[in-house]
């Protein structure tokens, strides 16, 4: 009889140390999100203030990629990639 007490005792801690395992990584992958936003904003606001185009220029991010490629700064792989990064980021 206590021996089963204690294997019960036993799978809770370990249950508990699994749930907050769990819960630890959810929470590092949360804020892997977040740097992963910051980071594309933060690249979108450098590439946009090289590039000197009006304000108020439609679609300003995508001409902006562009001229990069043109210039040959970026090549069209990485223009598609931060594309993506940036699509995504605003879903």
């Amino acid at each position: 009889m206590v021996m089963e007490l204690n294997d019960i005792n036993v799978r809770r801690s370990v249950g508990a140390k699994m749930l907050a395992l769990e819960r630890n990584v959810a929470e590092y992958r949360a804020l892997q999100m977040v740097l992963v936003l910051f980071y594309v904003e933060d690249l979108q606001n450098l590439i946009d203030g090289c590039i000197n185009l009006p304000k108020d220029t439609k679609r300003r991010s995508e001409k902006s990629l562009k001229q990069l490629v043109d210039d040959n700064v970026l090549s069209e792989i990485e223009r598609t990639e931060i594309k993506s990064l940036r699509d995504c980021s605003s879903d």
